[in-house]
């Protein structure tokens, strides 16, 4: 299990081999589009969240939806555990892993569940390694207590296929994030980009050509340049446009599903990559039908301490205004959005949350 967790992580993490730089890169420089605009600041306010209840599970690498928690299995057969929110029970451990055509070889932490035609909840559970798309029905697991697949769709015929993110879009389409690497060499072989699939054919429909290459000439081995296009995204409520949020750039992209446009908005005043002064910048997006939630650090990288976790929480409309952004009186890795709350987890088992009304 431990090799299946490794190989997600490397992809979550890899994006495109390029080379350092000494000063700063202008994000214009990776992104293929262009029309932008610049983020206001505005003041911040301080934000006390709920009292933080602590679990024995990784809730950096967890999804919470619908009163339910999934989180990558600690254990060595199943891929994910899934609890009831409000009490912590464990209603029980799915997808197990191996290579029968109803098993998983790898996955990645979920971004979100969806509704089938019946109503129950499922979610999308990739295979890096053999590019197996696994629609799980979340709700008949749970209630017959073993796994429960509608449909199982091939991308990519027995081959590694390199999507850090899925996104679905309705029962025929997804959108996910290529990230261009090789397997097993873990070496570019293209640009990272976002594309649409047809899940009855198992084909790329188009791409969103976000990104594009640049070439650098130096290197700096306490950051490997690999990272540079790290981001996390999401969907609007209505599927009709993808967030694009930066880990290591001050970006926000909103993208147009239908017509492919994207506009980018960047903090103004804030200053770009630095192979010499890495700065951690968005974690984790959500976005509902009013406003995106972003989670932002804006700190420096410490390469003997390690990363420092975020303690800000961006509101912005979906024409890129900021209007709020609060100081949390605690660090957390990651947000979700379920209902009525905010969540915020923490790496270390901590959970905490509010609720919208009282942000905006």
């Amino acid at each position: 299990m431990g090799n299946f967790f490794r190989l997600r992580q490397f992809i979550l993490v890899l994006c495109i081999v390029m080379t350092g730089c000494v000063g700063t890169t202008p994000s214009e420089k990776f992104l293929n589009y262009k029309e932008r605009s610049f983020i206001e600041d505005v003041p911040a306010i301080e934000l006390t969240l709920s009292d933080a209840v602590h679990s024995k599970e990784n809730l950096d690498e967890c999804l919470i939806s619908d009163s339910l928690l999934i989180c990558l299995s600690t254990g060595n057969s199943e891929m994910y555990d899934v609890f009831e929110l409000s009490t912590g029970e464990k209603l029980g451990s799915f997808c197990h892993i191996g290579r029968a055509r109803e098993e998983v070889l790898s996955g990645l932490p979920l971004r979100s569940l969806f509704q089938n035609g019946e109503g129950n909840l499922c979610a999308d559970v990739f295979s890096l390694t053999d590019g197996k798309l696994m629609q799980w029905n979340v709700s008949a697991s749970i209630l017959s207590g073993h796994d429960v697949y509608d449909r199982i769709c091939i991308l990519n015929e027995g081959q590694f296929l390199p999507l850090s993110s899925v996104l679905r879009l309705d029962d025929n389409r997804i959108i996910a994030l290529d990230v261009g690497v090789g397997y097993p060499t873990m070496q570019p072989e293209r640009v990272p980009d976002y594309y649409e699939y047809e899940l009855g054919t198992g084909s790329k429909k188009r791409s969103f050509g976000l990104f594009k290459k640049v070439e650098i000439k130096h290197e700096n081995d306490l950051f490997p340049s690999m990272v540079y296009y790290n981001c996390v995204d999401c969907l609007s409520p209505d599927k009709s446009r993808i967030v694009v949020a930066m880990n290591f750039m001050p970006v926000i992209s909103v993208v147009d599903v239908a017509s492919g446009v994207a506009k980018g908005y960047k903090l103004k005043g804030v200053k770009d990559f630095s192979v010499e002064e890495p700065v951690s910048y968005f974690a984790d997006v959500q976005a509902d039908e009013k406003y995106i939630y972003a989670l932002y650090s804006g700190q420096k990288i410490d390469f003997e301490t390690g990363l420092k976790q975020p303690d800000y929480l961006f509101v912005l409309d979906w024409d890129g205004r900021m209007v709020a952004k609060y100081h949390l009186n605690e660090s957390f890795s990651r947000i979700h959005l379920d209902g009525e709350n905010l969540y915020f987890t923490h790496w270390n088992g901590r959970l905490a949350s509010i609720p919208v009304s009282e942000l905006v």
